[in-house]
């Protein structure tokens, strides 16, 4: 049977035979040559969802579903198909994953799927001891911001995560920046920016000095802090201020934290449940018993000790009760 020369068809019907291919097919389709490689942004794939996971090996998933693997594969292994303009052989494992085999370095594998799809990455769940400088170095020749950034690995040298965030400092970070990796008792650092939303699931090293320079950001969750009550009242005073002009809840777990010690942390007349809406974000928090604290300006907030959490509302017309 002949082939169709889809490439010569009007650019309108051109677009509606690619809007009927997944990433994987559009990124097959682009291999036969330059001119249909540069028809796969006609489907306005600058739009795609490019996500990328360092922590289990080097992928790049596209639209949350569609992955892209890069690894080193025997050279006895059965492929599908060669990739020219990434010297590599291709094999599709399943429906949603592709396999490929080239040594462009993983750097450059980023940029390629970047440029075909002319879309910028949006997360990056990033393991520092695995790719270092080829993720640090896309992040800092990137233009574009990138919408967040997760740090992984149990345990990281105090030198390794200076450097991750050294990096991440230089880093256009347009909305989240989750640290889950844990480091060594006395590391200190100093950040110069933070995004809107920052997440510690480790956070022993995170002080009150830090504390205030995350004071725009919106979201502050710290897990297993060693920031104190006192610290917790001192943050409350400078919100009465005027500082942490952005926030819309911040709360930290210690284990020393409970209501049996600080029964003022809580109101028991006020039994209005507070359910913090978290914008661009389908969750929610959720708050009983809060005593009631208000800046000048008449804008309020709850707090309260739950369990070994402080929690901090700032009260808005998105929280329903």
């Amino acid at each position: 049977m002949p082939s169709f020369p889809v490439l010569r068809l009007p650019q309108l019907a051109l677009t509606e035979v690619l809007r009927c291919l997944d990433p994987i097919e559009l990124f097959i389709f682009a291999q036969s040559s330059t001119k249909s490689s540069s028809a796969v942004p006609l489907v306005k794939s600058k739009s795609f969802r490019i996500d990328l996971d360092n922590e289990f090996g080097k992928i790049i998933i596209i639209n949350k579903d569609y992955r892209f693997s890069l690894e080193k594969l025997d050279k006895h292994s059965l492929f599908d198909f060669k990739c020219k303009s990434m010297n590599s052989s291709v094999k599709r494992d399943r429906e949603h994953l592709l396999t490929i085999s080239s040594d462009v370095g993983f750097e450059n594998f980023i940029w390629y799927f970047c440029n075909l799809f002319q879309s910028p990455i949006r997360t990056i769940t990033f393991l520092p001891v695995r790719d270092f400088d080829q993720i640090t170095a896309y992040l800092l020749k990137s233009d574009q911001s990138i919408e967040e950034l997760e740090i992984t690995g149990y345990k990281l040298r105090e030198n390794v995560m200076r450097k991750t965030l050294d990096a991440v400092q230089r880093t256009k970070i347009s909305f989240a920046l989750s640290i889950k990796s844990f480091v060594p008792e006395g590391f200190v650092y100093n950040f110069e920016k933070l995004p809107e939303r920052l997440q510690l699931k480790e956070s022993h090293w995170f002080t009150m000095a830090n504390l205030m320079q995350a004071s725009n950001c919106a979201h502050i969750d710290l897990h297993k802090s060693l920031l104190t009550i006192k610290d917790m009242q001192e943050f409350m005073s400078r919100w009465k201020q005027g500082e942490f002009p952005n926030l819309e809840y911040f709360q930290a777990s210690n284990d020393s934290f409970n209501i049996t010690d600080y029964p003022d942390f809580e109101d028991r007349q006020n039994t209005v449940q507070r359910n913090k809406r978290i914008k661009n974000s389908s969750s929610s928090r959720y708050m009983t018993r809060g005593v009631k604290i208000q800046r000048d300006n008449g804008q309020k907030a709850e707090y309260r000790i739950f369990g070994n959490w402080f929690q901090f509302f700032v009260l808005s017309e998105w929280d329903m009760c």
